[in-house]
């Protein structure tokens, strides 16, 4: 992440999650390293916001830490978000959102009142972004895209259909962009009106669908996929068709889901 003259840079946890974890700030035009932050537990995410750094540490319990990019000194008290691994992380609309991945929920907190309101969304849910006015989000085993309202953190729409296992999502030139790793693809969404665009993946059934839950291809068929989410009960609705393009190989291994969580909770 390019924050100003610096670039953030840090590495992944081993496969157990149990490697400590380490950012790197790198002097953009030099290459020289201007300083680390370091924790002793593995990193899931970082972010920037509010004057801040927001890292997402460890799992069960996963806990926000904000640090001051200057000094690259911890800020305030860090703040458990999730008991499971929350392993997407962003910033937007005033607030801090991640994702619980195996509770299957989206996370805000807001960093002036402390207050953490998380909302169901798709199955293992992982890459999160705001842009547009919403917060999207890759739903890996049910291969969708949710997007919110960031206010209310009710689904706008019904849930975009993308390729097999959509893990991580990014915002830029007027286009969301979803990387499907057990395909290859990328799937590209206008950030405005939800259409998809490219060119159409050939059918393969997504490898992480549960037996008689949501039904979720990348081809025009697909027809129940996900829910259309609210702070209590989750409802029923429609997915859009996804266009997918550029395609790799190599699918990675199934990450296993059991949603639960909390509805919200005030920091301490």
């Amino acid at each position: 992440m390019r924050l100003g003259d610096s670039l953030w840079a840090g590495s992944s946890s081993d496969w157990l999650d149990t490697k400590p974890g380490e950012y790197l700030q790198v002097d953009w035009r030099t290459g020289a390293i201007k300083g680390r932050v370091r924790f002793d537990r593995p990193i899931f995410g970082l972010a920037y916001g509010a004057g801040s750094l927001w890292f997402v540490v460890g799992r069960m319990p996963a806990t926000l830490v904000r640090v001051d990019p200057v000094t690259r000194r911890p800020l305030g008290t860090p703040v458990v978000i999730s008991e499971d691994r929350a392993i997407g992380l962003a910033f937007g609309e005033g607030a801090v959102w991640a994702t619980s991945l195996e509770s299957g929920r989206l996370i805000r907190f807001d960093p002036t009142t402390g207050l953490i309101d998380t909302v169901r969304v798709g199955e293992n849910p992982v890459g999160v972004v705001v842009a547009g006015g919403r917060v999207w989000v890759a739903n890996r085993a049910d291969g969708t895209v949710s997007r919110l309202d960031p206010t209310t953190m009710r689904e706008v729409g019904g849930r975009i259909g993308a390729g097999r296992l959509p893990t991580w999502i990014a915002a830029a030139a007027g286009s969301i962009w979803v990387s499907n790793q057990a395909d290859g693809t990328v799937t590209r969404i206008d950030s405005e009106t939800g259409a998809t665009l490219g060119v159409a993946d050939p059918d393969r059934p997504n490898p992480e669908r549960r037996a008689g839950g949501p039904t979720c291809s990348a081809l025009p068929t697909m027809d129940r996929c996900g829910s259309r989410a609210s702070r209590s009960k989750p409802s029923h609705a429609s997915t859009r068709v996804a266009r997918t393009f550029v395609r790799c190989r190599d699918p990675p291994p199934r990450i296993p889901a059991s949603p639960h969580g909390k509805a919200r909770r005030r920091a301490p």
